[in-house]
């Protein structure tokens, strides 16, 4: 299962249009190349062609779409993985939601700890969510607000590198199946940073 959060305008910061571009990207390519579900969907009317993320709403949409990875009975998992994609403004630790403060800025920035969080085993409810990965990719601006002219730091990761890397996690788990496993040991987090346009 694969969920997209494009956050594109802002009420006090500079508009991003490359993101409706990279969103696009991102359906296409999980939803074609690798036949995973991609939500929102076209019929969602509420959440499909939303370009201005507050706060409230990126936490509904989380805690309204977690729900997508269990059956009707809310018991089984129906998804072998959880991939959460964001592009907008952000920090070092947090996203920029669209109705970000300039004045209060710390008030209303969602962390990427806390959308983590949000999909583990204790928000959830859901002891079985540590059985499965939970990649976040987070495309945004480090540092924004404070960021100096040309400063661009990129980190990327290649999705072949990460399917290894679960792997690697799901092999090690077998070899200590008695060795009670963290919550979140199969949350693996890819951060892609850039200050300048076209990143």
């Amino acid at each position: 299962l694969v969920l997209l959060i494009g956050i594109s305008q802002y009420a006090n910061l500079d508009d991003l249009p490359g993101v409706r571009v990279d969103m696009n990207g991102h359906r296409k390519l999980w939803r074609e190349r690798y036949k995973y579900r991609v939500l929102p969907e076209p019929s969602d009317a509420i959440w499909y062609h939303k370009q201005r993320w507050s706060m409230r709403d990126v936490e509904m949409f989380i805690h309204s779409k977690r729900c997508e990875l269990f059956d009707a009975t809310g018991t089984q998992l129906q998804h072998d993985a959880l991939i959460v994609i964001v592009g907008g403004h952000g920090t070092d630790t947090a996203i920029v939601p669209s109705d970000c403060d300039l004045n209060g800025v710390g008030q209303n920035l969602v962390t990427i700890a806390y959308l983590q969080d949000q999909v583990g085993p204790m928000a959830t409810g859901h002891p079985r969510m540590s059985d499965i990965p939970r990649i976040f990719v987070v495309d945004a601006c480090r540092n924004y607000l404070d960021q100096k002219p040309g400063d661009v730091a990129l980190f990327s990761s290649i999705m072949r590198g990460v399917v290894d890397t679960l792997g690697d996690r799901d092999r090690d788990a077998q070899a200590n199946a008695g060795t009670p496993r963290h919550p979140l040991d199969k949350t693996l987090v890819c951060t892609m940073y850039g200050n300048s346009p076209g990143l």
